[in-house]
C-alpha cells in the first residue's frame, strides 16, 4: 500500500518532460486538426504554456487529414513543435496530444499524452492542465459536436 501511495506522489502529472522541454523554448507553434476539438485544443494548449511555462504561440497551423496532411509546413528552428487533435504524429513534433484510439508516428516524439476520450481540449483542459482551462459546459459542446452525439443530447 505505501508503495502504491509513493508511485503515485512520485508520478509526473500534466505532459511528461514538460519542465525540461519548457526550460528549452520561450516560443512554440501549434499544430492542430481543423475542426472545433482542434481549435479548442490549441487555445487551451497556448493558455497552458503561457499560464505555466511562460512559452508564447508565436504561430498555429491548421492540419487536416488526406493530402493537405503532408503539406504542413515545419515549426521554425528555435519554436517548441506542438501537435494537438490528429492522430498522425512525426518525431518532428515535441509534444503529441490526442483522444483518438490509435497513433501512428509518435514513437519519437519526447511528450506524448494520448487518451481516448470524446474531446481531446477536454483532456488539455482538464487533466493535463494544472487548472481547468474551460467551463464544463464548453467541454460539453466540444465533446458533442466532435463526437457527432447531437442525439443523445437532444439536439436534431
Amino acid at each position: 500500500m505505501i508503495k502504491k501511495y509513493t508511485e503515485f506522489l512520485n508520478e509526473e502529472v500534466g505532459l511528461k518532460n514538460i519542465a525540461n522541454i519548457a526550460k528549452k523554448y520561450s516560443k512554440c507553434e501549434i499544430f492542430f486538426h481543423k475542426d472545433l476539438d482542434g481549435i479548442m485544443s490549441a487555445l487551451s494548449m497556448r493558455w497552458f504554456l503561457k499560464t505555466y511555462y511562460n512559452i508564447d504561440t508565436v504561430e498555429t497551423h491548421q492540419i487536416q487529414y488526406g493530402g493537405l496532411e503532408y503539406a504542413v509546413k515545419h515549426a521554425q528552428p528555435g519554436h517548441l513543435p506542438i501537435l494537438v487533435d490528429f492522430a498522425h504524429s512525426r518525431p518532428s513534433y515535441v509534444i503529441a496530444t490526442d483522444h483518438h484510439d490509435k497513433q501512428a508516428g509518435a514513437e519519437k516524439t519526447d511528450s506524448t499524452y494520448f487518451k481516448s476520450a470524446r474531446s481531446n481540449a477536454e483532456t488539455i483542459s482538464g487533466e493535463i492542465s494544472y487548472g481547468d482551462v474551460f467551463t464544463p459546459g464548453d467541454i460539453d459542446l466540444v465533446k458533442t459536436v466532435d463526437s457527432a452525439d447531437f442525439l443523445a443530447n437532444g439536439i436534431k
